[in-house]
């Protein structure tokens, strides 16, 4: 069993990774094979995650119009400011309604 799903685990991650599959469909994927499945490799996503997730916000950094951020700036931060706050404190509640640990609701927020 423990060979199987390694394999399955090697196989989604490498088919993720190559573009064949839309994001939502990788990620709706991994959420079920986490949730129905024991992790193959607790110990490397432990130190994985942490660099991974720290890459995957500097490249949204990266992929970001400095014109275009300006521009909407200008004309729309208020209703960010608004959106940003109203979707906080929506998440925190949600997280807190299904009971979910305090930094694990901050980062699903």
């Amino acid at each position: 069993m423990a060979f199987a799903t390694k394999s399955i685990f090697i196989l989604a991650l490498i088919l993720c990774l190559s573009g064949w599959i839309s994001p939502p469909v990788a990620l709706s994927l991994g959420i079920i094979f986490g949730l129905s499945v024991r992790h193959p490799y607790p110990q490397f996503s432990r130190s994985a995650a942490r660099v991974l997730l720290q890459c995957s916000v500097v490249a949204l950094g990266f992929g970001m119009n400095l014109h275009e951020i300006v521009k909407a700036e200008r004309s729309g931060f208020v209703y960010t400011a608004l959106e940003i706050s109203f979707s906080l404190i929506a998440g925190l509640s949600i997280g807190k309604f299904l009971r979910i640990g305090g930094n694990a609701s901050y980062l699903i927020t």
